[in-house]
């Protein structure tokens, strides 16, 4: 659980990144045309989206790793769940299973 939270919170602050890096150019882009670097800004611009995607793509596996995690452990329960009741047939009375249903 520990690792979803750290790319969420990588998540957030690339994103963050980004909004701040695109508000200062836009402030500065006569200044960047003036002096000839818009070459180096389309490299500063890919790698701060690259490091947003990649982010982006931890976060998206993370919780997909989570949902299939917990969909194995509930469908485990459900066959072990099926195996018990049909093993347990005809031994336990309906008083018995209400007595056991009644405690969740």
């Amino acid at each position: 659980m520990q690792g979803k939270s750290e790319t969420v919170r990588l998540n957030s602050k690339a994103g963050k990144k980004i909004s701040s890096h695109f508000t200062e150019v836009f402030d500065g882009l006569t200044l960047i045309r003036a002096f000839g670097k818009q070459d180096d800004l389309k490299e500063d611009c890919n790698k701060i989206m690259n490091q947003r995607l990649m982010t982006e793509y931890m976060d998206n596996w993370c919780h997909f790793y989570f949902q299939v995690r917990l969909l194995s452990f509930s469908n485990l329960m459900f066959i072990a769940t099926g195996a018990m009741c049909i093993s347990l047939k005809g031994t336990l009375d309906s008083t018995m299973l209400a007595l056991l249903f009644s405690q969740l």
